[in-house]
């Protein structure tokens, strides 16, 4: 593929995501904005990520000229399948809305701090019963999004 064609590349996070390019430009992708990007640039964002990768993730996503999302095997590089899922704010609404069992097993694979901090935020926008925020307390004791 080529290495200069450009992409749309979306922020999927209610947080701004930081990025540095292959130029050395280190650009911040607004949440729920895009930036374009070429594949050289998106491939090399994904291997110098050290903990979390932004595409593999989800937390950005390529989109092509036919407003499809890319894989990263479409641009030449590779998913990394042991990396935690990015879920966005839909998804975790749906997440929430489940019983309180389904809710505890689902947070039990959140280990992101950074993940489990966009849940608490949506959480808290929601109408949820103390048992699930409860789940969410005990999940992150320390977290400092709660409201008094």
């Amino acid at each position: 593929m080529d290495g200069s064609k450009t992409f749309r590349v979306y922020n999927k996070c209610n947080f701004d995501i930081g990025i540095t390019l292959t130029s050395g430009q280190q650009p911040i992708i607004r949440k729920g904005s895009f930036l374009p990007l070429s594949t050289n640039d998106i491939l090399y964002i994904e291997s110098v990520a050290a903990v979390r990768k932004p595409f593999s993730s989800r937390m950005l996503v390529a989109v092509g000229d036919d407003g499809k999302e890319l894989k990263l095997e479409d641009l030449g590089g590779y998913t990394d399948t042991f990396v935690q899922k990015h879920y966005d704010d839909n998804e975790i609404k749906l997440k929430l809305q489940m019983p309180a069992k389904q809710v505890e097993k689902w947070l039990e694979k959140v280990e992101d701090p950074i993940e489990l901090d966009g849940i608490i935020k949506i959480a808290e926008q929601m109408d949820l019963p103390n048992s699930k925020m409860r789940l969410l307390r005990e999940k992150a004791p320390n977290s400092t999004t709660f409201e008094s």
